[in-house]
């Protein structure tokens, strides 16, 4: 019998979000795994192994996990943000170890380390997985020490817009990485334009896959989490699962509600809820701005969950009102896949997700209009009910038209086997 392809994943975010659960998900894939045999590598910290490790065993899993010693500042920048130092603190604190990072050290290290570690594994094809680009740097030093271990196989996915940038050494870095990968995967077409236009990778190179999810098992019903949280059964709950920063729009969402809250309309004042799942470097900020505006009955602050299902299940609109930096979150995926209606904002791989009174309704992300479009879409949504049965419908039907989990593994079997200059024997189209 011969034996099946080695793919090494390698990850590396300072949480573990939507871009980190979609390898989790990729590994669950059974198509896939029926013709690859996955190995999973990522850079080690502490809260990242827990959620990882906890989703491994929850979806039952079998798979070889691999953290990896790496240094990065992105974990101790992140905490900081986090905290409730003054900017200016925080900066100063950060000095040193940026300029550190920029002498080249962290670079050095993580090469020797990466190139022993795959030389070990030795692996047919390597799949990074990068939140966005440039994203994190061990992402692109484990491409440069892949490529000096001899392996020509590499799949490079990007799951944000990428960055602009003008430095000459940053596109000479570029032009070297993008010599020695094989294939750039991104979900959207905008985000596969943004790494040919504003980084200058070839377009030849570049293949859309679409994100996928999991359908989990949902564990808590929509009256357990009313009753947790003391709200009443006629309650009009909202969800956002997202980090919380200023990218995903939470302000502007949480302005909204505070405008029905207290506006002209009785009957929807008393009963509009607003559930934010996720954490992040806005909490603190987001949090005092719902003490101070009398909201602390309206909107809850979840924190970070990985049952976050449950509260998509729960609600009678998921909205993703993103501003900036985004691609196609896998949260939105994953309420279309429950038949949620999703309000959502016209920006970069949702719009290709979503279609306008379709199966769900969008909204350009202008900072001034905003707030008062997301109002009166929620207010549309609440008092035509046939409208929101009709949304919830279509987006369930287009997940599973055009994002479930076999469209998905046809599409990255059909890449890695030509990544690999192998036969795919599942799927040959």
């Amino acid at each position: 019998m011969t034996a099946k392809p080695k793919v090494l994943i390698y990850t590396d975010c300072f949480i573990y979000g939507g871009s980190e659960r979609l390898m989790v998900f990729l590994l669950k894939n059974k198509k896939l795994n029926e013709e690859f045999d996955f190995m999973l590598a990522f850079r080690n910290h502490k809260e990242y192994f827990r959620s990882l490790s906890h989703d491994i065993k929850n979806l039952k899993i079998d798979v070889t996990l691999y953290p990896l010693f790496a240094l990065s500042n992105a974990t101790f920048f992140n905490k900081l943000n986090r905290s409730s130092l003054p900017i200016v603190i925080r900066n100063i604190i950060k000095m040193p170890f940026f300029l550190l990072e920029k002498t080249g050290l962290y670079f050095a290290v993580n090469f020797l380390l990466f190139t022993i570690f795959i030389r070990k594994i030795r692996p047919q094809i390597i799949h990074v997985n990068n939140g966005g680009y440039p994203g994190a740097p061990s992402c692109n030093q484990f491409v440069v020490a892949a490529k000096a271990c001899g392996v020509n196989a590499i799949v490079y996915q990007v799951n944000n817009i990428a960055f602009s940038t003008t430095n000459p050494f940053s596109l000479l870095y570029d032009r070297f990485i993008n010599k020695r990968v094989k294939y750039f995967i991104t979900a959207s077409v905008k985000a596969g334009n943004a790494l040919v236009e504003k980084r200058k990778f070839s377009k030849e190179k570049i293949v859309q896959i679409p994100n996928t999810v999991f359908t989990e098992k949902v564990t808590k019903t929509r009256i357990d989490i009313l009753e947790e949280l003391q709200w009443q059964e006629d309650s009009f709950i909202i969800v956002q699962v997202a980090f919380l920063t200023a990218r995903k729009g939470q302000i502007n969402l949480i302005k909204a509600v505070e405008r029905l809250r207290f506006g002209n309309s009785s009957d929807l004042s008393n009963k509009i809820k607003l559930i934010l799942v996720g954490n992040g470097e806005d909490e603190q900020m987001l949090r005092q701005f719902v003490f101070e505006k009398g909201l602390s009955d309206v909107v809850c602050f979840a924190g970070y969950r990985l049952d976050s299902v449950n509260y998509i299940n729960a609600c009678d609109i998921f909205a993703l009102p993103s501003i900036a930096n985004e691609d196609m979150p896998l949260s939105l995926l994953t309420a279309m896949s429950y038949g949620k209606p999703v309000l959502a904002t016209r920006f970069a791989g949702i719009a290709e997700v979503i279609t306008d009174k379709e199966n769900g309704l969008l909204l350009d992300p202008i900072s001034e209009t905003i707030v008062e479009k997301i109002r009166a879409s929620i207010t549309e949504l609440y008092t035509k009910p046939d409208m929101r049965i009709n949304l919830a419908c279509n987006a369930k039907k287009t997940f599973y038209e055009q994002f479930s989990e076999d469209i998905y593994a046809q599409r990255l079997s059909n890449l890695y086997a030509c990544s690999s200059m192998i036969k795919s024997k599942q799927f040959n189209n």
